[in-house]
């Protein structure tokens, strides 16, 4: 949601025309752990769309600076190596639970909520992703896509 009034506000501030996020894009804000906060995703997504042409709708990873790239890149790297470590004393039913619900909720993310988009992605069918949805306690309509122009009121996340 930060990342849409972001491209919002840059959008009317840099008379652009962004209307969507990509999936490769967004897949590397979700795994980066910004250590600079908000102020720090404000800056990368400034930079992004001031590499992008004034006809472009779609800001993608390839509007990233190459040296912001790389930071990114390198973090989710590292990320996934620090994830390793602590999961490795939890008994492999509640990491493979964890796995599978963090898999679904990536999908759900870069399908926008889509329950029958992700199912395609994730190689399973619409009736077995609701199953496991219900199992594991997420709420799809959480995940539903909003337009960039609307970022002002956000679903809640059922538990």
């Amino acid at each position: 949601m930060l990342a849409k009034e972001f491209v919002s506000r840059f959008n009317e501030q840099l008379s652009m025309n962004i209307k969507l996020i990509a999936q490769d894009l967004l897949q590397l804000f979700l795994s980066y752990h910004w250590p600079g906060n908000v102020r720090e995703l404000e800056h990368v997504i400034e930079s992004a769309m001031s590499m992008t042409e004034s006809t472009e709708t779609i800001l993608s990873n390839e509007h990233l600076p190459r040296l912001l790239k790389k930071r990114l890149i390198g973090d989710q790297e590292t990320t996934c190596l620090s994830n390793i470590e602590a999961t490795s004393n939890k008994p492999l039913p509640e990491l493979v639970r964890q796995y599978e619900k963090q898999t679904i909720e990536n999908a759900l993310i870069l399908n926008s909520g889509n329950v029958s988009q992700c199912a395609i992605q994730l190689g399973i069918t619409r009736q077995n992703l609701h199953y496991h949805l219900r199992r594991l306690g997420i709420n799809s309509v959480f995940y539903k896509a909003q337009s960039i122009s609307d970022t002002t009121s956000s679903p809640q996340k059922q538990n």
